[in-house]
């Protein structure tokens, strides 16, 4: 068996002077997987490029048990207070390349809504909620 990990590089002439000057530092994991890439791959890709997670400064943690879902592809990105003071907006992705659906709970409340970037409510979230290859959604819970 051979591993072969090829670094993409800018060339001389890209975005700046410095391009490709110094030291660069990257990480990097081997997971092996059968055939093509799996949602295993996708979502272990994610967490490698995504952590730590810290809240209000209490440390790191392995599992959310306040966050739960019915699909393995779909992740909590972040959380944070609406900017009414009142609720709270998810950040959910789904970490796979095909249409996904999931039931989602958070602190034993349901997302009502799916909104935009300002918070404006976009659409009815009842029960489930789809997903498209690769797509972060806003969710609204009112607690």
């Amino acid at each position: 068996e051979v591993i072969d990990m090829d670094l993409i590089r800018s060339p001389k002439g890209g975005p700046g002077k410095n391009v490709d000057n110094g030291e660069v530092t990257f990480t990097y994991a081997l997971f092996p997987h059968h055939d093509d890439l799996a949602k295993a791959t996708y979502r272990e890709a994610y967490f490698l490029n995504n952590r730590p997670i810290m809240i209000n400064g209490l440390g790191y943690f392995q599992s959310a048990e306040f966050f739960r879902t019915d699909n393995e592809n779909i992740i909590l990105e972040g959380i944070k207070v609406a900017d009414n003071g009142e609720d709270v907006i998810l950040h959910v992705y789904n970490s796979s390349a095909i249409h996904q659906r999931a039931k989602i709970e958070y602190c034993n409340a349901f997302p009502t809504h799916e909104t935009n970037i300002l918070e404006y409510n976009t659409d009815v979230s009842a029960g489930a909620v789809n997903f498209g290859p690769f797509e972060l959604k806003l969710l609204r819970v009112i607690l």
